[in-house]
């Protein structure tokens, strides 16, 4: 065999090599990857699975029963689980409709993104599903100020994969942190290397944590604060902290604590407004404390730098 020949043919393995991790859309069956959650709850957790071929509703319903299996991997699990089951659904122009039973609705806001997300990722891969829209006894999921979700696509997460942990990306962030009296925040700009499998989101809330190393500032994060998981969808950052979260620093304002974190997400272009979320007990708290709820931009609370 000439050297040409090699050449062409090793080509052609590597282009087969490329469609194939590309995520093309079959239906044809042998492998595809299937969305689970890792075992922390902060994201997905992708999974290469035989999935035998057939027409589309074939193809749901076979990967459904994936979603809601007990997994005995420690790694991931399945978003869906006890109540939670999909009653019905629908495919046509491109959209697949899933109807859930009413125990969608006991989900918490970062496993409902976590599992909308997982379903989107998993589904888009049909031939004849661009996109995928959720229904709760018959109306349509809202966000939390009530507003339809609409159809999501593959393009409507960010998630973190937990790949390619070697290679990095600079990029400049807009953080911002507590005044020494602990009324206002100011904004620093820093530019840093990150991991490309780690969303902006976590790695504005890891700076967040550290010290700003600018003099009159300091980080607005109470001490000891963990962050659980971040998850943004359709522009919302969904965020969940420990309780550690509520002790706030002496001379600290509340809203020092909750608009350094807000502002700085906000800055990103990914991120439009964030939800706090607070563990209290290792149960998610929503409205029974003065923390947990949904954040815009504040520019009022933002000072100049200390000179």
């Amino acid at each position: 065999m000439t050297d040409k020949k090699k050449r062409l043919i090793l080509s052609a393995l590597l282009l087969f090599v490329i469609l194939l991790l590309s995520g093309c859309k079959k239906e044809d069956g042998d492998k595809m990857m299937v969305y689970y959650i890792n075992e922390n709850g902060t994201g997905l957790y992708p999974v290469s699975e035989d999935v035998p071929g057939g027409d589309s509703d074939h193809m749901v319903e076979t990967l459904l029963d994936k979603l809601s299996a007990t997994i005995e991997d420690r790694d991931y699990y399945a978003p869906m689980s006890g109540d939670l089951t999909v009653d019905r659904y629908e495919i046509g122009d491109g959209r697949l409709t899933m109807y859930f039973s009413l125990a969608y609705r006991d989900l918490t806001p970062t496993a409902e993104a976590l599992l909308r997300a997982s379903l989107v990722q998993t589904m888009v891969q049909i031939d004849g599903v661009d996109e995928v829209a959720f229904y709760v006894g018959g109306d349509p999921v809202t966000d939390t100020a009530g507003i339809p979700i609409g159809p999501q696509t593959s393009d409507s997460y960010i998630y973190d994969y937990g790949q390619a942990q070697s290679q990095s990306e600079k990029t400049t962030l807009t953080l911002y942190y507590a005044t020494e009296d602990g009324n206002s925040i100011s904004e620093v700009t820093r530019t840093v290397h990150y991991s490309i499998s780690q969303p902006l989101e976590q790695v504005v809330m890891q700076y967040l944590a550290d010290s700003p190393g600018v003099e009159g500032l300091m980080s607005a994060i109470p001490e000891g604060t963990n962050v659980l998981s971040v998850v943004t969808s359709d522009g919302t950052c969904y965020i969940t902290m420990d309780s550690n979260f509520l002790n706030l620093p002496e001379g600290e304002s509340r809203e020092v604590s909750i608009y350094a974190i807000v502002n700085s997400l906000c800055a990103l272009d990914s991120v439009d407004r964030v939800q706090i979320i607070v563990e209290s007990a290792g149960t998610a708290v929503i409205t029974d404390d003065p923390v947990s709820g949904t954040y815009k931009l504040n520019e009022e609370i933002v000072v100049p730098l200390p000179e």
